[in-house]
């Protein structure tokens, strides 16, 4: 070989060494929070923190923090002082903490004076993954307000995190005695999750609240993303409340801050605040406004309202979301703002509550979920503005049994400015000009005196019609179900086998047939997809899989996250072809008892423990969903955690689990069938 070879082999051997891509070093391993508190503060750190449970109780590790209020200049500027206990200063960072559990002792609320935001995250492009985060005690807080996360800083991403707060004051009344500084009693709230910084994501996160304050707040954010979270509170009713012999409502004699200024019995209050909200701007970084917010596959429970992002302006979406057993209402957006493929019932509040008379041009599409109970609220939606176009539509699993109105010119909030300020009239208050509506359930109408020009068609009665030149027509009943050829195939492992397919052919009324093989991960779903699915020419196709593909403790069987996302894109792709519409599941909960008395529990601690694991599965779904514009059954936010809708074996259905199953996917299976799937 002549020494040009060579040459010419060592010039090409270094320029191939020189384009590699450099490997991203090992992540530095830590077991201590006083090692996170100190690589929280650096820049361009991989840090992973092995699983247990650690306890925070150490008053020492509160600092004082302060941050400059961004975009603006000069000593005017000003800055956010807050006290907190990890702090999050660095950028460019990556904080692995899967299988961590922090407990915080909540008497350490009553150590530090002043504002405290327990997790302060002022950095820039930094991911928190894995954490739980829960309190123990129920100390409140001192004057100064409290969160436990606060993500000031911009481009963060915050996945696959829980927080469980416990300790505010007070706590077991709602807002009845005020949320504000003219509340009737003394107030310290703790909030979950505060967002004022640009361009955060909060991925897969979910928010337990046993205080009195929000779950996902927002003031000041601008480009907001939260996808594939869940929110849940707890209700009381006033019932219970009026019982009380001594505490803080019996100590003002049980007045209120509402109408009718005290607490009646016969309603059920939310305790905590909102789910998701915003706030029209943010003292905490200089006043900027709340624009730009994204909501994708959220689901709130047991909240004061649902999504309340009324105040924010820029685009507002909220896409694929529900609302269950809201207080005061299940949505409510912006002028411009977007409801698409979300759910809610009305078991306490209304669905929607479009209050300002002046917001414009809103498009709602919402399914109403058919759950009833003993406190049924007045209206089953409010509407006002101008230009909005709104469908609300009927759940496969029925309706209501209670006929509640959809009210135009009227909302809650104008019933609290008039009994607070009695000067102010209905028309100052409320007004709906030029809505159109289609209202596709059987519920009734009614058009008050500041309704005008309004279209709608409708398959509910118009009670009353009060304004001027609004145009109301019937909508036929849709047509009895007989023979229908529309099919749906539902496609998995031994989740889908058990049964659920028989109870949502009888919801939707059309030819389901089950397509769940035991056992079955995607990677062996594929090699029968053809005869078992694709053959038989569906309109749509239910994907779940997942419970196989998770099994790190059998490695024959297990199918990693990457191949499973891969398995589940081939799979769409496959379907596009016949073409056929596709709903994917996540991977539903399981109760970890039973499940480890037939699987090896190391296998999976070592990866974080299975609730990771399994999060992990469902957070490829969800973006998978979210990329491709896939409509998703987020099975693992929406059915507990429990064996009330297990079998014994803490992973198939019970029964009534394929009856929770079929009704949780019906609602998305069902608008891709058109009207004669709705029985």
């Amino acid at each position: 070989m002549t020494t040009g070879s060579l040459l010419h082999i060592f010039l090409a051997l270094s320029l191939a060494v020189a384009s590699a891509p450099a490997a991203e070093p090992a992540p530095v391993v830590i077991d201590s929070l006083a090692a996170l508190a100190d690589y929280a503060g650096r820049s361009h750190v991989r840090v992973k923190m092995k699983a247990g449970i650690y306890l925070l109780n150490d008053a020492t590790l509160a600092r004082a923090a302060e941050v400059k209020h961004p975009e603006l200049a000069g000593k005017a500027a000003g800055s956010y002082r807050v006290n907190t206990l990890l702090h999050f200063s660095g950028s460019d960072s990556v904080y692995d903490l899967a299988g961590v559990v922090i407990h915080l002792d909540t008497a350490l609320h009553q150590t530090v004076r002043g504002p405290l935001d327990k997790i302060f995250i002022s950095g820039a492009r930094t991911t928190l993954s894995g954490l739980e985060f829960a309190d123990l005690g129920d100390t409140p807080p001192n004057k100064g307000g409290l969160r436990m996360l606060h993500v000031i800083g911009d481009g963060n991403t915050i996945e696959n995190v829980t927080l469980r707060t416990r300790g505010s004051s007070p706590y077991g009344y709602g807002n009845l005695l005020g949320k504000g500084s003219h509340a009737l009693v003394p107030l310290s709230k703790q909030s979950c999750l505060l967002i004022t910084g640009r361009d955060n994501r909060i991925l897969s996160t979910k928010v337990i609240t046993r205080t009195f304050g929000h779950g996902i707040v927002m003031q000041g954010a601008v480009n907001t993303l939260i996808q594939g979270c869940y929110v849940e509170g707890e209700m009381r009713s006033t019932d219970d409340m009026l019982k009380e012999t001594s505490g803080p409502a019996h100590s003002v004699g049980f007045r209120s801050d509402y109408p009718p200024g005290k607490i009646v019995p016969g309603q059920m209050v939310a305790l905590s605040e909102d789910g998701v909200r915003a706030y029209p701007d943010g003292s905490q970084v200089g006043g900027r406004r709340t624009e730009n917010i994204t909501v994708i596959d959220c689901t709130v429970k047991n909240m004061r309202s649902g999504f309340d992002l009324a105040a924010a302006r820029g685009a507002v979406r909220v896409s694929g979301s529900t609302a269950i057993g809201c207080s005061e209402k299940g949505y409510a957006v912006p002028s411009g703002g977007v409801i698409e493929r979300c759910a809610g019932d009305a078991l306490y509040a209304p669905l929607l509550s479009l209050h300002d008379k002046h917001g414009r041009d809103c498009r709602i599409d919402l399914t109403l979920i058919g759950t009833s109970g003993d406190f049924p609220p007045a209206r089953l939606a409010e509407i006002n503005g101008t230009g909005h176009q709104i469908v609300i539509k009927p759940h496969p699993a029925g309706e209501p049994a209670q006929a509640r109105p959809i009210v135009f010119g009227d909302s809650f909030w104008a019933d609290v400015q008039r009994f607070r300020d009695p000067t102010i009239t209905r028309e100052d208050s409320t007004g709906a000009r030029g809505i159109a509506l289609r209202n596709e359930t059987a519920m009734p109408l009614v058009l008050g005196p500041t309704a005008r020009d309004c279209v709608i068609s409708t398959l509910g009665p118009v009670r009353r019609d009060e304004g001027q030149n609004n145009r109301c027509s019937a909508i036929s009943p849709p047509a009895p179900v007989t023979g229908s050829p529309a099919k749906v195939v539902c496609f998995g492992d031994s989740i889908t086998k058990r049964g659920y397919p028989d109870e949502l052919a009888t919801l939707l009324g059309v030819a389901v047939v089950n397509a769940g093989v035991g056992g079955n991960t995607t990677t062996a779903g594929l090699k029968r997809m053809q005869r078992d699915v694709l053959d038989l020419k569906p309109s749509v196709v239910v994907i779940c899989f997942g419970t196989n593909d998770s099994r790190v403790d059998a490695p024959k069987v297990h199918v990693t996250v990457d191949a499973y996302t891969a398995n589940l894109r081939q799979m769409l792709a496959r379907c596009a072809e016949i073409p056929a519409r596709v709903v994917l599941c996540t991977v539903p909960p399981i109760n970890p008892e039973p499940y480890f008395q037939r699987h090896a529990k190391p296998a999976f601690d070592e990866l974080g423990g299975l609730p990771a694991i399994l999060e992990r599965y469902r957070a490829a779904v969800r973006r998978l969903g979210a990329e491709l514009g896939v409509p998703v059954v987020d099975l693992g936010q929406q059915l507990p955690a429990t064996p009330a809708w297990l079998s014994a074996d803490g992973v198939h259905p019970a029964p009534a689990g394929n009856t929770i199953l079929a009704q949780l996917i019906a609602a998305q299976v069902a608008p891709l069938l058109g009207p004669r799937a709705h029985p």
